[in-house]
């Protein structure tokens, strides 16, 4: 037997494995599996940002009510009276989400 014949005999035999072996959708399972846990570290992580970004907005609960009054002082044509503690607080909040998504979407 030639070294060609021993050659094409053994690239159809790794044809015929290769194929067999695509249709067990073991790559498949294992991706559904990984994509699981990355969903579930993200919403881990998503819940240890807003938690921590809560716990640092209730840090600041005095320091939110002083912006308006300090901006009152400039000319901004009212501006202040817009931002009530309430708004300030969710905007921090919203930001730090927004940070934490950022984090987040790196690792991928």
């Amino acid at each position: 037997m030639s070294i060609e014949s021993i050659e094409t005999l053994l690239k159809q035999d790794f044809t015929r494995l290769t194929a067999s072996l695509e249709v067990d959708g073991f790559a498949e399972r294992v991706l559904k599996g990984l994509e699981g846990r990355r969903r579930f570290r993200l919403v881990i992580v998503c819940l240890a940002g807003g938690a921590g970004a809560l716990l640092a907005g209730l840090q600041f609960a005095d320091l939110f009510p002083a912006i308006p009054a300090a901006l009152a002082h400039l000319p901004l044509g009212g501006v202040s009276d817009a931002l009530s503690p309430q708004l300030l607080a969710a905007t921090a909040l919203a930001l730090s989400l927004a940070a934490t998504l950022v984090v987040v979407q790196s690792d991928r």
